[in-house]
């Protein structure tokens, strides 16, 4: 199999969800579950990475390189 890609010049939408996800080790779980909600909130907003969920792209560019 082989997989080819066209790079665009761009993109043009908008993000619509997406959520914050961190890996904790079992320690560092039982540490974070032992904290208020409050706390927990600011531990993953500043350790945590953000995910898209869902998005919806309404045009795209030119193709400006291929790219296998």
């Amino acid at each position: 199999m082989h997989t080819i890609y066209g790079d665009l010049d761009y993109v043009q939408g908008y993000l619509r969800m997406g959520h914050l996800e961190m890996e904790l080790n079992d320690e560092d779980f039982e540490k974070f579950k032992s904290f208020e909600l409050r706390d927990q909130k600011a531990w993953l907003r500043e350790e945590g990475r953000v995910e898209i969920d869902d998005y919806s792209v309404n045009d795209i560019g030119d193709i400006t390189e291929i790219n296998y």
